[in-house]
């Protein structure tokens, strides 16, 4: 097929009716928040999760609640995981009149996955893990009864596909996918090597009728997952089906796969696809490659996708479409970095910067134990 009909029946995609809509990322709610008052959040943590607590605190009302706000302003322990876990299941008994909103139900979900992905203890991790746990199997049986105009199934799986990791994808949750609900938003935000084997198996199993809907989405989403291993920069297109199609596209290509991504780049259209090829076709091109020899990330193309795929997740999937990894070299480490790597080691570091030149973040890769060490960008 020639480029050029190519690029049109991908500029034709671009605006065609979403088939797989409802198995994408909820858009966030455009509820309004109460105004924070001074004081309210006693010390700043980052953008995210001042943001995260504020919504919290905006959704509740000002006479209610002070042990909530309390908690929000201490440190991230067991009994605070536990307790904004409770305010959601105690609030949404699986028999019973259901008393919290799906807008209180995603602001707490939100801010538990982000606790969980980034507070390192072990304990308070596990914690998040069994609420998440205990929050997917109330959804499914809350969203079954259909009384409610919510959609909880579809809010918690959004938390962690926003804000969370795969680790808080539980058992309830793949009684969901079994069950056919839709949550290829979080795994493909989130979904790691054993993820996708989990969901091939599920592919494998014979538990599915013929022309089982959910046996196709399962199918799609396995394809997304293997498409954005080889190419993570696929994750900045937002449409799916684009992605989808995008991605099939580069797989049936062979020989001289990097100029003919160049020229596709060159005649579409569209402008957030046009520069995610071009950063594919950029990395492509790119010979020698580095290495190092013995160890489990050895090549320059997998120090380059974990510090991506790392960068993304860290980022909620927040990433601009002209950005990626640009530069990429070995380093000797000058001192100890705890949980990392000792002073003296090689590792990979790489940078991510958009077209135009500008540093965005610097990412650290141990080659030995594909451990990831973010040493600056966007998040500070």
């Amino acid at each position: 097929m020639k480029l050029w009909t190519v690029a049109s029946i991908l500029i034709g995609m671009l605006v065609m009716t979403r088939s797989y809509a409802q198995d994408e990322i909820p858009s966030q709610s455009r509820w309004e928040p109460r105004p924070i008052g001074r004081g309210e959040l006693k010390e700043h943590r980052g953008e995210i999760e001042d943001r995260l607590r504020a919504e919290i605190l905006g959704a509740f009302p000002d006479d209610q609640f002070q042990i909530l706000r309390d908690v929000l302003n201490r440190p991230w322990d067991v009994p605070a995981v536990k307790y904004l876990g409770n305010l959601i299941l105690t609030n949404a008994p699986a028999d019973g009149e259901v008393r919290i909103s799906g807008v209180k139900w995603t602001a707490i979900a939100n801010m538990l996955a982000y606790i969980g992905k980034n507070r390192p203890q072990p304990d308070v991790t596990q914690e998040v893990k069994r609420v998440f746990d205990e929050l997917f199997l109330r959804a499914i049986v809350l969203d079954k009864k259909g009384r409610l105009k919510e959609n909880f199934w579809g809010n918690t799986t959004a938390a962690v596909a926003r804000y969370g990791t795969a680790e808080l994808l539980s058992e309830s949750f793949w009684k969901g996918v079994r069950e056919g609900l839709p949550a290829a938003g979080a795994l493909e935000s989130v979904g790691n090597t054993e993820v996708l084997n989990h969901l091939r198996g599920l592919l494998g199993s014979n538990q599915w009728p013929e022309n089982s809907r959910t046996k196709e989405h399962i199918q799609e989403t396995i394809s997304i997952m293997e498409m954005q291993f080889e190419y993570p920069e696929l994750k900045s297109i937002k449409d799916r089906t684009a992605r989808l199609h995008i991605g099939r596209m580069l797989q049936g290509m062979k020989d001289g796969k990097a100029e003919q991504i160049e020229k596709l780049a060159e005649q579409t259209d569209n402008e957030e696809v046009r520069q995610v090829l071009a950063r594919i076709s950029t990395r492509l091109q790119k010979r020698p490659s580095l290495q190092i020899e013995g160890v489990k990330v050895s090549t320059q193309a997998d120090a380059e996708r974990i510090a991506f795929e790392a960068y993304a997740k860290k980022m909620h999937a927040e990433i601009l479409p002209n950005e990626g990894v640009q530069d990429i070299a070995i380093v000797t480490l000058g001192y100890d970095v705890r949980d990392f790597a000792k002073k003296g080691e090689r590792i990979w570091e790489a940078r991510v910067m958009t077209d135009e030149g500008r540093l965005r973040a610097i990412i650290w890769v141990n080659p030995r134990s594909e451990k990831v060490h973010f040493v600056c960008g966007p998040w500070e």
